[in-house]
């Protein structure tokens, strides 16, 4: 394939792949939050001795991160509570996301984890990729930056890294390195639902990162 088409083909497919799709704002259903760890029991030597009180182990976000489906994080915030909530549910999103991406299907997760809006994306994505002939693979990186917020509404800035991923089509692989979008700044906000559970909210893409 000459470079003039290559390159029109990589403008076309970024067109449609920007952040994985990100399309604009997305509202997602909630996830749900890490249980705690069981307090540390404390110890009890032969002479009686007053005891301290447990505490609770550190609870911070799960790393989300999956080698074989492709999808990485790094910086993952160090937080607790509520913020700790919405990262894992963010986190799960982008997973669902990806796994709808790279398999040409909505995974049936994602229902659990986005709101109507979100929702849309996510099929629009799908739907736009597999009419217009594309299939996802290799692997996608997402690094945190900037969190705040705290009981009721976090907003994460992150950077999403697609070097790695590849989309194919007709046989013709195309880098994700090669698209102007390879790495950009996505805007999630992750609310608190009705059930209590954390969703993410927004998830919009914006300049390069």
């Amino acid at each position: 394939m000459s470079p003039g088409t290559r390159a029109r083909s990589a403008l076309a497919l970024a067109a449609v792949l920007t952040v994985g799709a990100c399309t604009g704002g997305t509202d997602a259903p909630a996830a749900t939050a890490t249980a705690q760890a069981p307090a540390e029991t404390a110890h009890v030597r032969s002479k009686p001795v007053p005891t301290s009180t447990p505490s609770p182990t550190h609870a911070g976000p799960v790393d989300r991160s999956d080698p074989a489906l492709g999808i990485a994080f790094e910086q993952i915030p160090d937080v607790t509570g509520p913020q700790a909530e919405a990262m894992n549910s963010l986190m799960q999103f982008q997973v669902e996301f990806w796994r709808s991406r790279t398999a040409g299907k909505v995974s049936p997760a994602i229902k659990d984890l986005a709101t109507d809006d979100a929702l849309a994306q996510v099929k629009d994505v799908v739907t736009t990729n597999k009419k217009d002939g594309w299939t996802t693979g290799g692997k996608v990186t997402s690094t945190y930056g900037k969190l705040s917020g705290s009981q009721r509404l976090v907003v994460v800035d992150l950077c999403s890294d697609e070097r790695q991923a590849t989309y194919t089509r007709g046989g013709t692989v195309t880098s994700g390195a090669d698209l102007p979008t390879a790495r950009q700044k996505v805007r999630a906000e992750v609310a608190v639902q009705p059930t209590g559970a954390w969703a993410v909210q927004t998830y919009r893409p914006g300049a390069s990162c």
